[in-house]
């Protein structure tokens, strides 16, 4: 089969989409977990767990180890521009209170080096024990 045949029966999707899908890909895979590429992921699962360092350098650490992950394996975007957030969010089940998780949100804002256009996303997630 020559290797262009049956591409047209690929899903496609924009070039926004497709970043971040790239983006929650590097995002939720911690560093060392991709064997071919052991720098491939990011620093932040390497965190998920504390709870002595401060809020505030805490954030920073994951701001700059998204920053890091993103300008090394994501060469679709320029003059990128990382927000977190972390938030207690109560978890419940049948209406029930199960406990507290920490959710972090991720926002991103750059610019498409292709297109020039703007590019926003935003991403949450939970960390910490038992976080689903």
């Amino acid at each position: 089969m020559h290797p262009r045949e049956g591409r047209e029966n690929l899903a496609k999707c924009s070039l926004s989409e497709s970043v971040k899908q790239h983006l929650r890909l590097l995002y939720t895979t911690s560093l060392a977990e991709l064997p071919g590429d052991p720098d491939f992921g990011c620093g932040i699962w390497e965190h998920d767990f504390d709870n002595v360092t401060s809020g505030y350098k805490l954030k920073e650490v994951f701001r700059q180890s998204l920053c890091d992950t993103i300008d090394k394996y994501e060469k679709r975007l320029r003059q990128v521009r990382v927000e977190i957030g972390f938030h207690q969010q109560e978890i419940s089940s049948s209406g029930q209170a199960v406990g507290v998780k920490k959710r972090i949100d991720i926002i991103v804002t750059a610019m498409f080096v292709l297109t020039n256009e703007k590019f926003n996303y935003r991403y949450s997630f939970f960390v910490g024990p038992l976080s689903y």
